[in-house]
């Protein structure tokens, strides 16, 4: 039972405004470890030996935030409330990968690159992975020479849909190419 008190006491409905759009959120689903779920079926074993990404901005503004002595719970964010419903969904459903192949995303390019931004300064390096592991062709998703925004735009700019399967002959790398 002194579990549970300790477990209220420390966890609390947080309220975002974000940009004057007030959003709702438990203190746990914003600082939670989130931990690194594999889209593809993995064994117990893998499971079982669970690695973490790393905290999010969440926790540490929650973190800067408590330490204040006015603290409301109250916490403004001066960034586009257009996205952050899609990053609060996230965070929700994180620890599931059922849920996770599930998560409704953005459809457009342009949205997906003002996701995958808010995902980058909110710290979110599990959406980050996701969108990329959905939405960049195979031969893109591993590049460590094109971003996934400027990959987006690639292949905008030649005509490819983020769906079409294809394969890549050549692969440029920083020293040359690779056959």
């Amino acid at each position: 039972m002194k579990r549970v008190e300790e477990w209220r006491a420390s966890d609390y409905v947080v309220q975002l405004n974000v940009a004057g759009q007030h959003f709702y959120a438990l203190k746990s689903t914003l600082t939670r470890p989130i931990p690194k779920l594999s889209l593809s079926t993995a064994s117990a074993q893998q499971q079982q030996q669970k690695e973490f990404y790393q905290a999010s901005l969440f926790a540490e503004l929650i973190e800067s935030e408590e330490k204040k002595e006015d603290y409301s719970r109250v916490i403004f964010i001066d960034r586009s409330p257009k996205y952050f419903a899609f990053i609060i969904r996230y965070l929700q459903v994180a620890n599931s990968r059922k849920a996770l192949l599930h998560l409704e995303l953005p459809t457009t390019d342009d949205e997906l690159i003002n996701l995958f931004l808010e995902a980058e300064h909110f710290k979110l390096a599990g959406l980050i992975e996701l969108l990329k592991r959905k939405y960049l062709p195979a031969p893109f998703g591993s590049s460590s020479i094109l971003s996934f925004v400027q990959t987006l735009h690639f292949l905008n700019l030649v005509g490819f849909s983020s769906e079409l399967k294809f394969r890549l002959l050549y692969r440029a790398s920083r020293d040359g190419f690779d056959a």
